[in-house]
């Protein structure tokens, strides 16, 4: 059985599950991450969806600017144009976040296997009774079970590390798309149980996956060389659900480098039985010798329907489709009260969804509940997210630091590296470099220790950010983009790598290493043209143009701007603001300033902003070329309030140029471009 939630407001119509959207009847046409953003708001109407909840829910893992957040939004108001002037659904809260301001009415469709007496059931909200057909139609789940062993059978030693991929569900039933996540999790879980074995944990396998060309078809040593050269295990246990002689089993094997297990077939009546058969299996190939004794724990319930729901939750968890695994954990906390894993998965759902109350309210109940190492980081690691997606950046700080002594005692040598690498980040935000670098730099210590060499890119990747901030002629900053790069391009992990070559070419701009710039740029341009990525091949014009500028080249930098303008049209809205922007500063920096108010208007009609100096301060600078002094240095200092810790040394130039010219009653001659009198006599 899979879930489906309606959502409907004027006039429009948007499925959870399919994430397809209607409008008056008719199909629009949406990306991934526009119909991922517009479910999360619609799933919080009137609520406020915090920048940090967005980036969690949609980039989870990966390093996006806040550019990134503003183009998403303008895309989505493109999207949900209806020509009706009275028709705004997205209210920018500034500083803050987003809200959906339309009313909403949310409906549930239930959709089963067609049978000579089903349809489809629809009905409002909640899913009552009807919920638990699914663990009712299946058999028996998740029995309590002595752990057991073939004698010879184990393929893994201890210490080692160990990656279990996601279900490669090949059945073409919607309803086994459970499976996917749902049983990769329960393996994950159960194994994670034993504390001579490294696990890597869900988020980071699929984090590592999301980066990866990762092929759910390749054959086995192919993901192995692929996957555990990236994330650092020695194991790889691949599961599949296919059909063999008419009917559903599911299967496994183990690969090393130099060894490969058969594949185990298990062909029960249902798949969760067959799920349960497989992982008990699993722990006896993979759990070592010395623990053949331990009684194996019952999987997360002794409640099979529980069991049911808690696998659903988690499925819909890493699917991303959040209201459902909020609603399928409820249900299994319903069936057996003391289920602390389904407890903890909803206090990550919570997070993930911005409730930040709720999620520290679960939290601080489960705190003493935690049995285990694992469960204790788990909970403390979430403690500490909620703290940063709250701003509260010296409070996070404060709950990683003995998570980090706590993680390397319990062999998570990954989570170590990840909070390592966190407090570096955190520290980078508020400006204290010296202390972010050590953070950092202790995190690429931990992740090349044990071979996490995909981690260690992004921590090379965060130090070369991190030693710019610092010294932005720093030789070593340059070294750090440039061995992060060469990462991402030995696994052809191609949007890391583009954000490290973006990132390079910044520094070679500020440089002055202007050719270099230019090389790194057209490297970015072929990752975007091998992707099909049009919106990025457009960005890159815009680069191209403030590679131009720098050049002295406005009549060049402007050809360009106007082309990516031109080119974005309607669909890419984010670019069209953007590449107007740029254009207004270049007719600003000829002393021509009669064609930028149409260029304002784009930015007034998609609430586009940059927080770079030249960008926000666009509008002052208008006032000041057409000689509205006082205008200008009103229009400057309205920009200060709003940026508040983000005005910078660079903001203040324009500022004071603009209120001694104010209090003068002249104005000179400036470069609109970088904020500098070009004449003081």
């Amino acid at each position: 059985m899979e879930g489906s939630i309606h959502y409907t407001f004027a006039g429009f119509s948007l499925e959870s599950g399919t994430h397809r959207l209607y409008y008056n009847g008719e199909v629009r046409q949406t990306t991934g991450k526009v119909a991922d953003f517009l479910l999360l708001l619609v799933a919080n109407p009137g609520e406020v969806v915090t920048k940090e909840q967005i980036l969690d829910t949609l980039w989870p893992d990966q390093f996006v600017s806040e550019a990134s957040i503003s183009r998403l939004v303008s895309d989505t108001r493109q999207l949900l144009n209806t020509d009706e002037p009275d028709n705004e659904f997205i209210q920018t809260v500034r500083g803050k976040g987003f809200r959906f301001v339309a009313p909403v009415v949310i409906e549930e469709n239930i959709v089963t296997h067609p049978s000579p007496s089903a349809g489809s059931t629809h009905h409002r909200k909640l899913y009552g009774g009807v919920v638990f057909l699914a663990a009712l139609a299946i058999v028996a789940l998740l029995a309590v079970s002595r752990w057991w062993k073939s004698p010879g059978s184990y393929v893994v030693e201890a210490g080692q590390r160990v990656v279990v991929l996601p279900v490669w569900v090949q059945t073409g039933d919607i309803q086994d798309s459970w499976a996917e996540f749902g049983i990769m999790s329960m393996l994950t879980q159960q194994l994670r149980e034993y504390p001579n074995i490294q696990i890597a944990d869900v988020d980071s396998v699929l984090s590592g996956l999301n980066a990866l060309p990762y092929n759910a078809s390749a054959g086995p040593d192919d993901k192995f060389e692929l996957i555990c050269g990236a994330l650092g295990c020695q194991a790889l246990v691949i599961p599949e659900l296919k059909v063999l002689s008419g009917k559903p089993v599911l299967t496994y094997r183990i690969v090393q480098t130099t060894l490969q297990s058969p594949e185990y077939i298990f062909n029960h009546a249902s798949v969760m039985e067959s799920a349960r058969q497989m992982l008990n299996h699993a722990v006896g190939q993979l759990v070592p010798v010395m623990q053949e004794r331990l009684e194996l724990k019952p999987l997360y319930s002794d409640n099979q329907r529980a069991n049911m729901q808690f696998a659903m939750g988690v499925s819909a968890l890493y699917h991303g489709d959040y209201v459902s695994a909020e609603q399928s954990l409820r249900l299994a906390i319903q069936q057996q009260n003391d289920f602390f894993w389904a407890r903890a998965y909803l206090a990550d759902v919570l997070y993930r969804t911005g409730n930040y109350q709720g999620a520290e309210l679960a939290v601080t109940a489960l705190t003493p509940q935690a049995s285990s190492a694992r469960a204790e980081l788990f909970i403390g690691n979430l403690a500490a997210n909620i703290l940063y997606a709250k701003g509260q950046l010296k409070g996070s700080i404060d709950a990683s630091d003995p998570l980090i002594v706590a993680a390397s005692t319990a062999s998570e040598y990954e989570l170590q590296g990840n909070l390592l690498m966190n407090n570096g980040s955190s520290f980078t935000a508020l400006g204290e470099t010296a202390e972010a670098i050590d953070y950092l730099q202790q995190a690429i210590t931990v992740y090349s220790q044990h071979e996490l060499t995909l981690r260690e890119g992004q921590a090379r990747l965060n130090l070369g950010n991190a030693l710019f901030l610092s010294e932005p002629n720093s030789a070593e900053s340059t070294e750090q983009y440039e061995r992060a790069a060469a990462i991402f391009r030995q696994f052809q992990a191609k949007a890391y790598l583009a954000y490290a070559l973006s990132a390079l070419a910044q520094q070679k701009r500020h440089l002055g290493r202007l050719k270099e710039a230019s090389a790194l740029i057209s490297e970015v341009a072929n990752l975007y043209e091998q992707a099909g990525d049009e919106e990025g091949l457009l960005f890159v014009k815009i680069e191209q143009a403030d590679i131009a500028v720098l050049q002295g080249d406005l009549a060049g930098a402007l050809a360009l701007a106007t082309e990516a303008f031109e080119q974005a049209g309607s669909q890419y809205t984010y670019v069209r603001s953007y590449s107007s922007a740029m254009m207004a500063l270049i007719y600003l920096a000829q002393d021509n300033p009669q064609p930028v108010p149409a260029l304002l208007a784009e930015q007034d009609k998609y609430e586009w902003f940059d927080p770079r100096a030249n960008f926000s301060l666009l509008k002052a600078s208008y006032a000041h070329c057409k000689g509205e002094l006082k205008q200008a240095l009103a229009e400057a200092q309205a920009v200060k309030a709003e940026l508040g810790e983000q005005w910078s040394d660079a903001h203040q130039a324009y500022l004071t140029i603009f209120r001694q010219d104010a209090q003068a009653g002249n104005r000179r001659a400036v470069d609109y471009m970088k904020g500098q009198v070009i004449d003081e006599t």
